[in-house]
């Protein structure tokens, strides 16, 4: 999450994550908060209650853009960060379902 954070306040980011493709940006969202619920699955708590944390930590990033110069808020690469988290959560509880067997 500190690390999302210290990202999306940059006012431009590093030249890897400067690629002028379409529609790269949510790439980006989806593979940071797919991340971010895998480390989440880590914790204790239940799924649904990570993937509740994971999409406000989400929203709350997106306002927090809206303070930085040069950053704008998006609903599109929110989604983003849901379905990275959604996956990041499902994919970790199946692949420890599997390992358990």
């Amino acid at each position: 999450m500190a690390f999302i954070y210290f990202l999306s306040s940059r006012s431009s980011l590093p030249s890897p994550f400067e690629v002028n493709l379409p529609f790269i940006d949510k790439f980006f969202h989806f593979i940071e908060y797919l991340i971010l619920g895998v480390l989440l699955s880590l914790n204790g708590f239940s799924k649904s209650i990570l993937f509740l944390v994971g999409i406000i930590y989400g929203g709350l990033d997106e306002f927090h853009q809206s303070f930085v110069k040069g950053r704008d808020p998006s609903f599109f690469d929110w989604i983003f960060d849901c379905l990275g988290v959604f996956l990041g959560l499902f994919g970790f509880y199946l692949w420890k379902k599997k390992r358990s067997l």
